[in-house]
């Protein structure tokens, strides 16, 4: 079933390759999160989740691909909510992962995009006091080895990695 989905992984993210590989939409999920042990400086976000991000549109843009995704976090808006968090609310990111995503953001919806779609998913995690990228439901889903019956359901070709990202 996934088979029937063909991803390719290369370490090559030119325009060129990109349109070698007929490839219709860029997802970007790279970066560097949670630093827990604290190794991290805020230059090293910058890099990883600003930087990077401008480089892979940058190639993006030139390419026959239609749409870039870009999996940012709702840590762009806010660190801490202390109300309902919605498109309207202004944006305050406390933490360096929080303004490197933001400055992320901001460059993708500068862009003159020429008629190409741009994507900004900001996930959040609703788990329990306290969590810091605590992603332990997914990880037993995933070594569960229960397969999902992808087959079953009719999923547009935007929706699908979206419902990938999701699980």
């Amino acid at each position: 079933m996934l088979a029937d989905f063909p991803v390719d992984i290369v370490d090559d993210l030119s325009a060129a390759t990109l349109d070698q590989l007929q490839i219709d939409i860029v997802i970007h999920l790279a970066g560097i999160a949670h630093d827990l042990a604290g190794h991290y400086q805020e230059r090293d976000y910058e890099l990883a989740n600003y930087e990077m991000t401008k480089m892979i549109y940058e190639e993006f843009a030139p390419s026959k691909a239609t749409a870039f995704v870009f999996v940012s976090s709702v840590k762009a808006l806010i660190d801490k909510a202390d109300e309902i968090v919605t498109e309207e609310t202004t944006a305050r990111p406390a933490s360096p992962y929080g303004k490197s995503k933001r400055k992320a953001e901001e460059y993708i919806m500068a862009q003159n995009t020429g008629g190409k779609q741009n994507y900004i998913l900001r996930p959040c995690m609703i788990h329990g006091p306290g969590n810091k990228g605590n992603l332990n439901l997914l990880y037993k889903f995933i070594h569960s080895g229960v397969p999902y019956p992808w087959g079953l359901f009719a999923i547009s070709d935007l929706f699908f990695p979206l419902l990938i990202f999701a699980l």
